[in-house]
């Protein structure tokens, strides 16, 4: 039996909108002036929250790239910034790990934004973004404007990645909560992890250009705007912090 609340997220996530996020972009695509300080302001403080904790890392550039500088929005979609990064005395693979790393302690210890009536969704990555459309904060332009495309699978084919996905992620979080009565902070950084290694995941499995058009990244994308994965996402931040906090 289909799910039909699944379906209508799989449907929303390929439809193809005419313009751009008005509450970002201007008619002729360029981003507006009243979001530009929020915006910057939110990239300096990734970044300088990275060079305390790497020293020597590079930064290359700060993007908005992802749904919200595509045709792919939804009217509620988050704002993804992207910080390009490198070090010259740490291999690729390991300092992906670790930049990994440094955004999910800064995501579930609080330091969550927000422009426009939009959540702000920021990653670090050590290459440029896959996304067809990246938009440059440092530079005030496009690095690479958004493409409008067909998808190479169907509704079906995406709706049942999705829910496979769905009850991957259902079984960890019962045997996770099964262990015991309250989590602990184990068990809160193992479903941390794992909701943070989707996204990453799905971000490396992408090709170039064609991130929002990826059934491994719009499966995510399905999961991500379903009301259980915010919820628990919320429930985790939250008890994280108070699980921190405990003396």
């Amino acid at each position: 039996m289909i799910n039909e609340e699944l379906m209508n997220t799989v449907k929303s996530c390929m439809n193809v909108r005419d313009t751009l996020p008005s509450a970002l972009f201007n008619s002729d695509h360029q981003l507006k002036e009243e979001v530009k300080p929020a915006l910057f302001t939110v990239g300096q403080f990734v970044v300088d929250q990275l060079k305390k904790r790497i020293p020597n890392i590079v930064i290359k550039d700060v993007y908005l790239q992802g749904s919200s500088a595509s045709y792919l929005y939804k009217d509620k979609s988050d704002i993804d910034v992207q910080i390009e990064a490198y070090h010259p005395d740490i291999r690729s693979y390991y300092l992906q790990r670790l930049l990994d790393c440094i955004v999910a302690e800064l995501v579930f210890m609080g330091y969550n934004f927000a422009v426009a009536g939009k959540r702000i969704d920021y990653c670090i990555f050590d290459t440029e973004p896959v996304s067809s459309g990246a938009y440059s904060l440092s530079k005030d332009k496009w690095v690479s404007k958004p493409q409008k495309r067909n998808f190479n699978f169907t509704e079906q084919d995406l709706y049942d990645a999705a829910y496979e996905q769905s009850i991957e992620a259902e079984k960890l979080t019962q045997k996770l909560f099964a262990k015991t009565k309250q989590p602990g902070l184990d068990e809160l950084r193992e479903l941390r992890n794992y909701i943070y290694e989707m996204k990453v995941n799905a971000c490396h499995l992408s090709i170039k250009g064609e991130r929002e058009y990826d059934i491994n990244y719009c499966k995510l994308k399905v999961l991500r705007r379903s009301d259980e994965y915010y919820n628990l996402r919320r429930y985790i931040i939250g008890l994280h912090n108070s699980l921190l906090n405990t003396p």
